[in-house]
């Protein structure tokens, strides 16, 4: 499937070739391709390209690839034959799912000047959704799921307490917490884990006399636990620290304002 709705034009086109009143009036344009496919009849593929653009703040928004890949869920350890015991592990389910996408936010102006695409704010997410669900003491249910995400970056920050300069070479009496742009390859990884009991117990009180025969009744107890460590650990690498301007000590993340963002900081 294909699809594909473009309009670009400059920021000065429909003020000097108008051909309607609305056309002169107006100042957002937006676009979007998109392609969609499905491959071995399991993975699921599109792949889009969208734009939009102010011609009064002449700033435009280009996003080029956006990558989507999903693949349904399947059960690696099942038997396919059928016979036999069903084995717990056959309920062991795996899911995969990409995405990436490659933005850029400009002025029109600058979208073909040299270094336009340095400014371009990019990553790749990926996510792995391992679950199984089965029978003990034959009433209760047992689920237990586990999400392994991974995020690539191409970018990280840094951030220190720094002092700005006069043109005499004096240093301010203010100072300022810098943002440093860090080039290169970067990846997180973050987890979480899940399992939940659950029981359907039915009953049935009847009576002798009444016009009502008997009552009905259903009791679902249930017990849950999550888990999702504290990824600010020195450890893990994906946070840093800095004293702000009262001599505060900070924490930040090293992902803060990526794409997809950084692992969380805080246990739960």
């Amino acid at each position: 499937r294909f699809t594909a709705n473009v309009n670009i034009q400059s920021s000065k086109f429909n003020k000097l070739n108008p051909t309607t009143v609305g056309n002169y009036l107006s100042n957002t344009f937006q676009s979007s391709i998109a392609f969609q496919t499905t491959l071995a009849e399991r993975i699921n593929v599109s792949i889009s390209a969208r734009h939009s653009q102010n011609t009064i703040t002449k700033q435009m928004s280009v996003t080029l690839p956006d990558l989507a890949v999903s693949a349904n869920r399947w059960y690696p350890f099942k038997n396919e034959d059928g016979g036999g015991k069903k084995r717990w592990y056959e309920d062991i389910s795996l899911g995969y799912s990409l995405t990436a996408t490659n933005q850029l936010d400009i002025k029109d102006s600058l979208l073909f000047k040299p270094g336009a695409f340095k400014k371009l704010k990019n990553g790749i997410q990926q996510n792995i959704p391992i679950s199984s669900s089965f029978k003990i003491l034959k009433y209760i249910t047992v689920t237990n799921s586990v999400s392994l995400n991974e995020n690539w970056y191409l970018q990280t920050i840094n951030k220190h307490l720094a002092s700005q300069y006069v043109k005499n070479g004096a240093i301010r009496d203010s100072s300022f917490i810098a943002i440093d742009t860090i080039r290169g390859f970067k990846a997180s990884h973050d987890f979480s884990y899940s399992t939940s009991l659950n029981a359907t117990l039915y009953g049935i009180v009847r009576f002798k006399k009444g016009a009502i025969k008997a009552i009905r009744h259903v009791f679902a107890p249930s017990i849950s636990y999550n888990y999702k460590p504290d990824f600010s650990a020195p450890k893990w690498g994906y946070y840093k620290s800095y004293v702000d301007t009262a001599g505060v000590k900070q924490l930040y993340s090293i992902f803060e304002g990526a794409t997809y963002g950084g692992p969380s900081a805080s246990k739960a």
